[in-house]
């Protein structure tokens, strides 16, 4: 599994499962350690909100970018950017979390 991959399933746990701040915050602390992971520094998402951005590079010239919250570390988006699959110029896909669809579970 690489770099890449990772941060789609680290999408895919913010998704699905509710996270209390201590695991949020160790997600992004693993995310801080591994080799092939960017840390980005501050980004906007789609609608103006301010976050940490961190990126991998996918061999085929994408990169995935997820965007954490600076207060609360939720994830406020995913973003998948670079060559669209199959030719045909670069293409964006990008998608912003407005709310969270669980409460925090408790620290």
């Amino acid at each position: 599994m690489g770099p890449p991959r990772l941060l789609l399933g680290v999408a895919d746990l913010c998704e699905t499962y509710p996270l209390s701040p201590a695991e949020r915050a160790a997600v992004l602390r693993l995310l801080a350690r591994l080799p092939g992971i960017t840390l980005r520094g501050q980004a906007t998402d789609r609608i103006d909100r301010t976050g940490l951005a961190v990126s991998a590079d996918q061999a085929d010239g994408r990169r995935e970018t997820l965007i954490f919250g600076l207060l609360d570390g939720r994830l406020l988006a995913h973003e998948t950017s670079g060559p669209w699959p199959g030719g045909g110029g670069d293409a964006i896909e990008d998608v912003v979390f407005l709310e969270a669809f669980y409460d925090d579970r408790p620290a």
